[in-house]
């Protein structure tokens, strides 16, 4: 039998899809970011995968805060710079 070779949506991966999302309207858009937080991202979701081991949990939990802000400021941008896009 088997397995399955599903993940669980975690927030961390959803606030990864969240930072990619956002890159690929501003590229659609021809939105300039100030930054586009690719590479950040995936080495703070890399530090988020062992979150339970005893000495790797507060590293763990400052990236996944880290990644929370990330994502904030990427929509932030995004919907500042829809609201001032020249017709």
């Amino acid at each position: 039998m088997q397995g399955n070779n599903t993940t669980f949506p975690t927030d961390q991966k959803l606030y990864k899809k969240i930072i990619e999302g956002c890159h690929d309207i501003a590229q659609q858009e021809g939105i300039e970011q100030r930054q586009s937080e690719e590479k950040t991202s995936k080495e703070l979701l890399r530090q988020t995968y062992n979150g339970k081991h005893p000495k790797r949990w507060k590293k763990a939990r400052a990236a996944k805060k880290k990644l929370r802000t990330l994502a904030r400021q990427v929509i932030k941008e995004l919907e500042r710079k829809f609201l001032f896009i020249p017709l």
